[in-house]
């Protein structure tokens, strides 16, 4: 191969990670902190249920990589629009997942700073 065909392969490769990883960050218009993505809020006996339908909830909401840990928190200092940008996402998977979670439970949740 060339080394333009290699450059050209790189830069498709990084296109696409960066494309897979600003997909994250998008809201649709009815995405917001109040919304109940489960219909059985995890109560301690379902965790296993409440996890299998949370995970697809969020993965259909392109939201996944916040909790499994695959997005970093970017340097509030190097990158402040990034952070504030991955803060306002971050914010609204946290809030998603405390409302899936009966009060007791909840009550520890709200505490965590990340949905990581």
């Amino acid at each position: 191969m060339h080394n333009r065909q290699i450059q050209a392969i790189i830069e498709s490769v990084s296109s696409l990670e960066l494309s897979k990883s600003l997909q994250s960050f998008c809201t649709h218009h009815l995405d917001n902190p109040g919304l109940i993505l489960v219909f059985k809020p995890l109560n301690g006996d379902n965790y296993f249920g409440w996890i299998r339908a949370m995970v697809r909830a969020l993965n259909s909401k392109n939201k996944l990589r916040f909790v499994n840990g695959s997005i970093k928190v970017p340097s509030e200092e190097v990158d402040p629009e990034g952070y504030a940008t991955w803060s306002r996402c971050n914010d609204i998977v946290h809030s998603w997942i405390v409302n899936s979670c009966d009060p007791e439970i909840a009550d520890s949740v709200t505490f965590y700073f990340t949905a990581h």
